[in-house]
């Protein structure tokens, strides 16, 4: 097996048994201190999906990857050389406030929802995206 692959493999198991119990507790505790959101929730079934996608921009499981640049990259008026290593924190980016309108609250229904990188972006989003959300 070569060394990418390895580590390709390890990075799936570590995400996948390290990654769930980190956004429950987040979503338990959560609940357990907004009240009335746990009724609202158990009243209203219908809201969990919506519920689940804020809970993962609000509690992101897994940190963020990183990845270096093949080519130069002018990022914010920063030039990022080829080799030079380059960290997307997930955490940072769901709650960027340019997105998000009042980013460390819970807003059940956001509009922009979907915005969120609970799950990463294009080829290297998350393959597990479906049996989490279950």
């Amino acid at each position: 097996m070569r060394a990418r692959d390895s580590g390709c493999l390890r990075q799936s198991l570590v995400v996948g048994v390290v990654a769930p119990p980190i956004l429950i507790g987040g979503i338990c505790r959560h609940l357990s201190e907004d009240k009335k959101l746990q009724r609202k929730l158990r009243q209203d079934e219908s809201l969990i999906p919506a519920a689940v996608e804020e809970f993962l921009r609000l509690y992101t499981p897994y940190r963020g990857f990183a990845r270096t640049a093949s080519r130069d990259i002018c990022l914010r008026g920063k030039t990022i050389k080829p080799c030079e290593p380059i960290t997307l924190q997930y955490t940072a980016a769901n709650r960027d406030p340019e997105v998000f309108d009042r980013p460390d609250e819970f807003i059940l229904g956001r509009e922009n929802i979907i915005a969120h990188m609970g799950f990463g972006r294009g080829r290297h989003r998350c393959a597990g995206e479906p049996l989490a959300r279950l």
